[in-house]
């Protein structure tokens, strides 16, 4: 796990993006499963990360102690700055590790990551951020972390997607991302009023694109995307896995995106359930359901010529079997409350293009 977390024995440090599973997923587990021990468990380790990048970079760029800096491992065709990217992954950890401890109620570790947080903002606009809205390197990769994770200043946020944008456009509309950059792609744009160009990406077949490998024989997403290419055969043997997660990071928002589901800003747990999908791109109908910890969350819409008609709905989960454990003098293991789920709230969205169709809710 060298490239995780730092390693006390050797020289090799906690990769930037990698390492940062040190926040990154005890919050991602709260926040779907809205249990505070989790947290609870894991803020002493959130805070050694984030206290251990500091202390070697104390002008709040992350450069030293980067272990293997993969950068935005397997991009194509581009080079994203890696100073960009680590001190982007480095406000990221700092922000969760602030809201995990207030969360807690520890409010003077939340104040100091929140400021802390504050300081790497104010270090990457600085270093990193131009006038006219540049992110250093000029990347998709660069862009969609700055943007995703608010550490572009405000009044450059219209720039900054607008050369995010242009990059795509002058590329053909074809993406440029690796591991880090990839699941960004979907959420940034849909979130700024371009959910037509995150739907050109999906529909592409041409190198590089999802619907390459598929559309030569891929049943299952490819570590690289010129794990096999029609000029050169298959990819490097020492490392050409055809089953590996990463690029199919796109998968959170066909579902978060496209189907919708997901919930409410601030709600765990799914206590809160939120479906608001996103139609366009060629797509004439989706459909998707999760099993939330609460129960069953499902959306379904199709578009019928000027209208388009969206079913969802909630099934509550049934009551876990009991258990019996040996007793123990350590904490209890007894599952987190649950809280009684409200109905999902329907908020159906539309983007810029096409024009607003006209939405026909079936009755029940």
């Amino acid at each position: 796990m060298l490239d995780v977390v730092p390693h006390v024995m050797t020289e090799r440090h906690g990769t930037p993006g990698w390492g940062d599973a040190a926040t990154i997923v005890p919050w991602h587990l709260y926040r779907v499963y809205g249990d505070e021990r989790v947290l609870r468990d894991s803020l002493p380790s959130m805070r050694r990360w984030v206290d251990h990048v500091e202390r070697h970079n104390p002008d709040l760029v992350w450069r030293d102690r980067v272990g293997s800096h993969y950068g935005d491992w397997l991009q194509a065709g581009v080079r994203t700055s890696r100073d960009v990217l680590a001190t982007a992954f480095f406000a990221l950890s700092a922000d969760l590790t602030a809201k995990a401890a207030a969360v807690l109620g520890d409010h003077v570790a939340s104040e100091r990551y929140a400021a802390l947080r504050s300081r790497i903002g104010e270090a990457f606009a600085r270093g990193f951020v131009s006038p006219d809205g540049r992110i250093t390197g000029d990347t998709q990769t660069g862009y969609l972390l700055a943007l995703a994770h608010g550490l572009v200043p405000e009044p450059l946020v219209p720039a900054a997607v607008g050369r995010l944008v242009a990059d795509l456009e002058r590329r053909g509309r074809r993406l440029t991302t690796g591991f880090a950059g990839v699941g960004l792609l979907g959420p940034v744009l849909s979130a700024h009023g371009h959910a037509d160009l995150a739907y050109a990406l999906l529909h592409d077949d041409r190198y590089p694109s999802w619907g390459y490998s598929i559309k030569r024989g891929a049943t299952t997403i490819w570590e690289r995307w010129d794990g096999w290419t029609e000029e050169s055969g298959f990819g490097p043997v020492a490392m050409n896995s055809f089953n590996h997660y990463a690029l199919g990071s796109v998968g959170a928002w066909l579902y978060s995106g496209v189907a919708g589901l997901g919930q409410e800003e601030g709600s765990v747990g799914f206590r809160r359930p939120l479906v608001r999908p996103l139609p366009g791109g060629t797509l004439t109908w989706a459909g998707a359901s999760y099993d939330t910890p609460l129960g069953r969350l499902s959306s379904r819409w199709e578009a019928d010529g000027g209208t388009l008609r969206l079913r969802s709905g909630s099934r509550p989960a049934p009551s876990p079997p009991s258990t019996s454990r040996p007793r123990t003098r350590r904490r209890s293991a007894s599952p987190a409350p649950r809280s009684p789920r409200r109905p999902p709230i329907i908020h159906p969205r539309l983007h810029r293009q096409p024009p607003a169709r006209r939405w026909s809710r079936p009755s029940a």
